[in-house]
């Protein structure tokens, strides 16, 4: 019995698993979406941007007093 139940599941999953890729395996030139919020058009239309790249943004403004206060405050 517990058979059935697993080559259902991995029918199930195989099946999934090719309709996801139906575009990318039959479509010229067809890739995996880039999921990356920098990338994306409409988050950049709306000015969402990528926290990665916000952080590296704000410290590059920041000057060497503020870095080295910060630091001291730690220590």
């Amino acid at each position: 019995m517990w058979y059935i139940v697993l080559l259902f599941t991995f029918l199930i999953l195989t099946f999934a698993l090719f309709a996801m890729a139906v575009k990318i395996l039959f479509k010229k030139g067809g890739k995996f979406p880039n999921g990356h919020i920098g990338k994306s058009k409409h988050m950049r239309e709306r000015g969402i941007t990528c926290a990665v790249s916000t952080d590296a943004k704000d410290r590059a403004k920041r000057n060497l007093k503020e870095i080295l206060d910060e630091q001291n405050k730690k220590n």
